[in-house]
């Protein structure tokens, strides 16, 4: 991990990611006093939770200052993934999952599926454009929004990222005056972003 990262200037369009990004953690984390589950599962399931995001916001922030993503981290991130929601489909109804409120459910079969879903045209459309459009590290994150989302959020999380991506594209475009075709854009970041919003989307909405 290159924590020196952090000690780089951070521009606007930075700050308002950070910002939105940090609320948004904070008020899934704060969604642990209506939770349906015993104290200890509780704890241990916003503690799995807050690890997650933690180590997806450092992602974000890096690929933000220098396009790349880490590998080892998303590896890690995937397998850890993996055997939470290959637990849970054991132990719990794979259909139901984890009732953590009376509003979100964290559903093993859902998560498996999206998984699929995402990293099958992630990985077709890196091949095929040779990573210029989108690398494997995109194709790894992509497998991580899909175990931990869930196949039901899929949507409101295709139309956040797209949406945020546009328009922060938009927003640098203007205000270097370069067509939105000549700006590199981290994708990550709002996929990671657009994750965040979604659960939190799910879980008050």
């Amino acid at each position: 991990m290159n924590l020196k990262i952090f000690k780089t200037e951070c521009k606007s369009t930075e700050k308002v990611f950070v910002g939105i990004l940090g609320i948004s953690i904070l008020l899934l984390i704060y969604n642990s006093i209506y939770s349906t589950l015993p104290l200890l599962q509780t704890i241990i399931f916003y503690l799995i939770l807050l690890v997650v995001l933690c180590i997806l916001f450092y992602i974000s922030y890096v690929d933000f200052k220098t396009m790349e993503i880490d590998s080892w981290l998303t590896l890690g991130a995937i397998l850890f993934l993996l055997v939470i929601n290959i637990s849970l489909y054991f132990l719990t109804n794979p259909n139901i999952g984890l009732v953590v409120s009376e509003r979100f459910s964290y559903i093993p079969y859902d998560n498996f599926l999206l998984a699929l879903i995402l990293s099958i045209p992630f990985l077709l459309i890196t091949l095929i454009s040779k990573e210029k459009a989108i690398g494997l590290g995109d194709v790894r994150v992509a497998i991580i929004v899909g175990l931990l989302i869930g196949y039901s959020n899929a949507m409101m999380w295709v139309y956040i990222t797209v949406f945020s991506t546009l328009l922060y594209g938009l927003i640098v475009g203007y205000k270097k005056k370069k067509k939105l075709k000549d700006i590199r854009i981290p994708f990550t970041p709002f996929m990671i972003l657009a994750t965040v919003l979604s659960l939190l989307i799910d879980m008050y909405i």
